[in-house]
């Protein structure tokens, strides 16, 4: 398939140099360099700001699972539900929850 799509590729830019004058074909190869160009630059953006937010929810979750790890030690040495959720900002709730696990 990918062999077929770079033969029709190769036959479509032979037809055109031929159609072309120089300075036509120049000017032609000179648009396909900058729009190759703009594409390359967006997926780099794209891909730049996925990896800025892949890092950003690892910190997240790297933050949450230290917390959790202090709350299981709070509750081992005993401490108040309430005492805990103040310190580690975890709920009520999410607090019951590392109990029961």
């Amino acid at each position: 398939m990918a062999e077929e799509k770079n033969e029709i590729i190769k036959e479509a830019n032979e037809e055109v140099e031929e159609i072309l004058s120089d300075e036509e074909l120049k000017a032609w190869k000179d648009y396909l360099f900058t729009v190759e160009l703009e594409e390359n630059s967006r997926n780099y953006c794209v891909k730049e700001e996925g990896l800025k937010e892949g890092r950003k929810e690892g910190i997240r979750e790297g933050i949450r699972k230290n917390k959790i790890e202090i709350a299981k030690e709070m509750l081992k040495i005993g401490m108040e539900l309430k005492e805990i959720s103040k310190i580690t900002k975890l709920t009520i709730e999410e607090i019951e929850q590392i109990n029961k696990d």
